[in-house]
């Protein structure tokens, strides 16, 4: 890519790459963001382990469910603009990474602290997915429990891992404002 392309697609204004997420690169429709996390990440949404996510509280507002599908949601934007940048991300692999990241808090009631739960849920993860997807990916895997880096010392070897960790952080910071359990349950419990 030559500079001069580049310094082009770097003047592009937040609408446009907005725009561009939007877009459906194949057939020029509209596509939102739920409906690409859909998409990419239909064989672990129908999963009875990423069901029973739903149940699962997490970062007090949220369950972990919505929580990882906010943050594949954020994986569609970040690799948009990587793509704008010329950088080319697998998609299929950083979303199913993002709806994947935290099927290790189904076994949180194991963990005795904070400390082992940031250090041993995303490694608790990969045989989740090894088992219920049927998966196993050394990439997809890293990006998994590299999630928490560097909480737990797992770095990460690819762009989608280095992505996933920027987009759970992001993720992370909207559930705080989400307040999904107030809108799904009426309570606030």
């Amino acid at each position: 890519m030559s500079t001069d392309h580049m310094s082009e697609e770097l003047k592009r204004s937040p609408s446009e790459i907005a725009e561009a997420v939007s877009i459906d690169k194949k057939g020029g429709r509209r596509r939102p963001i739920r409906s690409r996390v859909n998409k990419l990440g239909s064989d672990v949404i129908s999963t009875p382990e990423f069901r029973e996510t739903y149940n699962r509280r997490h970062h007090l507002t949220t369950s972990v469910a919505r929580h990882s599908i906010r943050v594949a949601g954020v994986c569609v934007v970040l690799s948009a603009g990587a793509d704008v940048l010329g950088i080319k991300v697998d998609r299929k692999l950083l979303i199913v990474a993002a709806l994947c990241h935290d099927l290790g808090m189904l076994n949180r009631d194991t963990y005795r602290t904070a400390r082992e739960t940031y250090r041993q849920h995303p490694v608790d993860a990969v045989p989740i997915i090894e088992e219920s997807l049927g998966i196993h990916d050394e990439k997809l895997n890293n990006a998994v429990e590299a999630h928490m880096y560097p909480l737990n010392g797992t770095r990460p070897r690819s762009k989608e891992a280095v992505m996933l960790i920027i987009a759970d952080k992001i993720g992370s910071v909207m559930d705080l404002f989400a307040f999904d359990h107030i809108r799904s349950s009426g309570k606030g419990s």
